[in-house]
């Protein structure tokens, strides 16, 4: 993850120090930030895509919208996970990012048409299997209150899999359950 060293900083266990680490990671995030893909205003009441993404490290999302016949970038929100989410096994791990990412974006779809798009594809039956239990029940019962579908697309052909950074670099112990929105980019 390109913010891993500037989260750092934030942690109680660690000395705030500045690093040349530090230092790249800040200039990669303000040209991440200041150059295309550019976020686009949302247009409420027009249907939104959402594309989400999961690894032992972390969930992301991306929040887009067509707009005169292109797919452009409304958010993006993504967290590390904690030790203990990075415990679940992988079906629960992608129902989370799911469920992170409509939560994210509620105000931006809640009442709008929304599709998700996962690289998951046990994930297409979340809303209609009726024997769930545990996580993925509570899972089935967010989604359920927002107009979704949810389709399968292979990591590698989903559009935006090269911006949400799934091999995030967390160091050991260092878990960003801090709630902000952070940026993975792979590459630019």
């Amino acid at each position: 993850m390109i913010a891993a060293p500037l989260i750092a900083l934030t942690s109680k266990n660690i000395p705030f120090t500045w690093t040349s680490q530090c230092t790249e990671a800040m200039d990669h995030l303000k040209q991440a930030l200041t150059t295309a893909p550019i976020l686009a205003a949302p247009r409420l009441g027009k249907p939104f895509i959402i594309e989400t993404d999961s690894s032992a490290r972390g969930v992301a999302g991306v929040l887009k919208q067509e707009q005169g016949g292109l797919e452009h970038v409304i958010a993006y929100a993504s967290r590390t996970l904690n030790k203990h989410e990075a415990r679940y096994p992988a079906i629960e791990l992608e129902a989370l990012g799911l469920v992170y990412a409509v939560q994210k974006f509620r105000l931006y779809i809640d009442g709008a048409k929304c599709t998700i798009i996962t690289d998951h594809a046990p994930l297409k039956a979340l809303l209609h299997r009726k024997d769930l239990t545990g996580r993925l029940a509570k899972c089935q019962i967010v989604l359920q209150e927002f107009d979704i579908d949810i389709i399968y697309r292979p990591g590698k052909k989903n559009a935006s899999h090269s911006l949400i950074d799934v091999e995030i670099r967390v160091d050991a112990g260092l878990y960003g359950q801090d709630n902000k929105i952070h940026v993975f980019w792979r590459s630019i």
